[in-house]
């Protein structure tokens, strides 16, 4: 009531407030508008200048005038390069030395896991490695230490033993003086310090098996390390030639073998000079009887005798040069020799690696800086291509460590990088350079995945047999530690494993038919003998009932058609030949010896 007389009473002010308050609507909605645009506008400056920025760089050259020159070049960010800690220049004007006297340059990388302590001794660590190799030896390597760069620490660390994941290591600039890198991982847990030694020999690019070392004692600590780094170095030799060789083998018929001839890398640099005493027949003759007059006469003369020079004492000791056999540059006798042939094009810059698979070389002989030694290889002349000035033939030193390798056997399949894993497959070893008698040594089968862990030997180098059934179907040479797995394809021997049981069976019914007759014979023979008739009569019918060799010849030819129906490979198809001829052979030699004949005349008589 009161509400509606106060409108009533004064009708202007009331539109006036109506008026003020839709006014009042108004200003706060057009602030909130222009205040969303300013926000808008804003943002869209902002996200504007963050694209310009983000913009290639060539596009922003565009918009810059061009040089007198033309476009502006974009810079290149280069790789850290190796900065090394210590170094040694005594052996820096050898490269182009000849290469029995090209001694080895080689940089060792540390890469450390960032463990305090191991920052704290690494200095120390890294000069007493430099000195240690000076002491082993001072003229056949020269090893420069330092820190590897950041770009590769975590890599060797971690991939260490994948070769694959680390190989563009050998195309770094940082590298290009050098033979051989050296990569020295060290890790502490626990207190105890590990150290992973790992060699890429440089030219070959071929990476060595992985030597570790542990340690308690960080005083000994440069010690292990050094003592990795010499079983991991890998020397290299030159392969000259391949040149057949006569021998007698032990059932005295005369055979040749491949042998190979080598040069050694750095072996001449490799001596040491040592004072050996003299023996009797050697020695300096006392003061010569030819100034005999002269000492007589300065003798008389006091003043001559004072004025005249002692006489030097005779030499007891001579200076020798002998090799440092213990280097680790020095190639041994029971070494074994991976070969590399180093393709380059005319310019000598590499063009393509090719390590042959497979195969070994064994030191037979060593004479001065060359070596010979003989083939161990699954390819039947891995060595015997031509001469060419840009095809170079290596050979590099495996020392594996004692560790096993997994063999892994596939049969391939069109169109797929990996074949069916082969499972069941025999694995026999023998050691290199075994007589024909002697044994081999059964390892055992491989699992379902086709695989089969090779323990180690102590020879080094195993000779590995794939056998399936009584066929050896691949030779393997394999020295167990190299590598942590190999694989090799096999072709598929159903076919030939379903022939082998065909003809095994077969000559099993032709053992059983010449025994079931031989008895026969006899007791027809001891009866006729005793004049019974008819025991040698119902012994005669048992033997004739038998199968007659005629009759399993005829048998056997529909079994071995059959069989030569199933495959194309002309190795089946000679192994079936050649075990259906010996079948039919002892089934003739049986023919002709049969009495079927003779007893039938004689029964005939009898009766």
């Amino acid at each position: 009531m009161l509400q509606n007389s106060f409108y009533n009473s004064d009708p202007v002010g009331t539109v006036w407030t109506i008026l003020r308050s839709r006014l009042l609507q108004c200003c706060l909605l057009v602030s909130i508008l222009v205040g969303s645009m300013y926000l808008a506008g804003n943002v869209g400056f902002v996200g504007a200048q963050e694209a310009k920025s983000k913009q290639p760089a060539e596009k922003e050259e565009k918009k810059k005038p061009d040089e007198a020159d033309g476009a502006v070049e974009k810079p290149v960010i280069e790789e850290q390069p190796f900065e090394p800690d210590f170094e040694d220049d005594d052996l820096a004007e050898t490269r182009n030395r000849a290469w029995e006297y090209r001694p080895y340059h080689v940089a060792v990388w540390f890469c450390l896991d960032g463990s305090p302590v191991l920052n704290s001794v690494y200095k120390k660590v890294a000069f007493e490695v430099t000195e240690r190799s000076e002491l082993l030896d001072p003229s056949g390597w020269d090893l420069t230490t330092g820190l590897a760069p950041s770009k590769w620490r975590y890599r060797f660390l971690n991939f260490l033993d994948d070769g694959e994941k680390c190989a563009d290591v050998a195309g770094s600039k940082s590298l290009e003086e050098y033979d051989k890198l050296m990569i020295v991982c060290m890790s502490s847990e626990s207190g105890v310090t590990s150290v992973r030694v790992r060699e890429l020999d440089l030219q070959t690019q071929q990476w060595g098996p992985v030597v570790v070392r542990k340690s308690v004692q960080h005083s000994n600590l440069d010690q292990s390390v050094m003592n990795a780094i010499k079983n991991a170095f890998m020397p290299i030799a030159k392969i000259e030639r391949v040149q057949e060789l006569l021998y007698t083998d032990e059932k005295g018929k005369s055979r040749a073998r491949d042998e190979v001839v080598m040069q050694m890398r750095g072996v001449k640099s490799c001596v040491r000079t040592e004072r050996v005493a003299l023996e009797v027949g050697e020695q300096d003759p006392p003061v010569s009887d030819l100034f005999e007059n002269e000492a007589s006469e300065s003798s008389q003369d006091p003043e001559t005798a004072e004025a005249q020079p002692e006489q030097p004492e005779p030499e007891l000791f001579k200076w020798v040069a002998e090799p440092i056999k213990g280097s680790p540059v020095y190639i041994k006798d029971d070494d074994r020799l991976l070969p590399v042939i180093r393709k380059t094009d005319r310019k000598g810059n590499l063009v393509k690696l090719e390590p042959i698979e497979f195969t070994f070389l064994t030191v037979n002989a060593q004479e001065d800086a060359v070596l010979r030694a003989s083939i161990e290889s699954y390819h039947r002349a891995p060595l015997a291509q031509r001469k060419s000035k840009r095809a170079q033939k290596l050979a590099l030193v495996i020392r594996a460590p004692e560790q096993s390798t997994r063999l892994y056997l596939f049969n391939p399949v069109r169109g797929k990088t990996r074949g069916t894993p082969l499972e069941g497959f025999e694995i026999w070893s023998r050691r290199p350079g075994a007589s024909i008698d002697e044994k081999s040594e059964f390892l055992g089968k491989t699992n379902w995945r086709g695989a089969f862990i090779v323990p180690p030997s102590d020879e080094g180098l195993r000779i590995i047999y794939v056998k399936r059934g009584s066929r050896a179907l691949r030779r393997l040479p394999i020295i167990p530690g190299l590598y942590q797995s190999v694989s090799t394809n096999l072709p598929n021997d159903e076919t030939r494993l379903f022939a082998e049981g065909v003809i095994q069976g077969l000559s099993n019914e032709v053992l059983s038919i010449v025994i079931q007759r031989e008895v026969f014979e006899k007791e027809i023979d001891a009866a006729i003998k005793a004049k019974d008739l008819e025991l040698a009569k119902s012994t005669f019918k048992k033997l004739q009932d038998l199968e007659s060799p005629t009759e399993f010849k005829n048998r056997m030819s529909e079994d071995e058609s059959f069989l030569k129906t199933q495959t194309t490979d002309m190795a089946e198809l000679g192994f079936i030949n050649r075990m259906f001829d010996s079948l039919r052979k002892q089934l003739n030699e049986q023919e002709k010896k049969s009495r079927e004949n003779e007893f039938t005349e004689t029964l005939l008589n009898l009766r």
